[in-house]
């Protein structure tokens, strides 16, 4: 929950945690099992219980993104946070993410939502960011920009994100 960059690769061997619990709210940002993820890989792992609470780029498994692969990977953990509050991931950066789900309540104040609180591109326009095959099931609670799979997304300003075979429910 620190804000630590983390470049290794974390196989979860299809395992899970249960009731993972961090509580970060003193104003820090990247909070998540891993803060910020920079050049690395999580695949193979599931969050199966527990509250995460931070206050910018807030999600359950990583706060923040930059140039990272995360696949087969799930969280039923609820997430509070401020700012960029995802079930998921809290801020979304040229990366790439496939066959993942979440099942949660997410609530925050702005860009709020069942994956990703934003996901941007805007950083390096150079790499691409690809969100393939997962879906959601959650509870969006947010004062602005909440939604149900991106609270922001800069693909519409011209930014290279692809979204392929993404569903939603809503209402957890």
């Amino acid at each position: 929950g620190r804000n630590y960059n983390f470049k290794g690769v974390i196989d979860g061997d299809h395992h899970h945690i249960s009731n993972l619990t961090i509580n970060m709210s003193d104003g820090r940002d990247n909070t998540g099992l891993v803060s910020f993820l920079y050049q690395g890989t999580i695949k193979n792992l599931g969050i199966e219980s527990g509250s995460i609470t931070g206050s910018n780029k807030t999600g359950a498994l990583v706060g923040r993104t930059m140039y990272a692969t995360i696949t087969n990977c799930y969280s039923k953990a609820d997430v509070t946070g401020v700012g960029d509050v995802g079930g998921l991931i809290g801020m979304f950066n040229n990366t790439t993410l496939g066959n993942c789900y979440v099942i949660a309540n997410v609530t925050g104040t702005k860009s709020v939502a069942g994956l990703f609180g934003s996901a941007n591109a805007s950083i390096d326009a150079s790499y691409p960011s690809y969100i393939l095959n997962s879906y959601v099931n959650v509870k969006v609670s947010a004062s602005e920009n909440g939604a149900m799979l991106s609270g922001w997304d800069e693909a519409p300003h011209g930014f290279d994100l692809t979204w392929e075979n993404l569903y939603y429910l809503e209402g957890k």
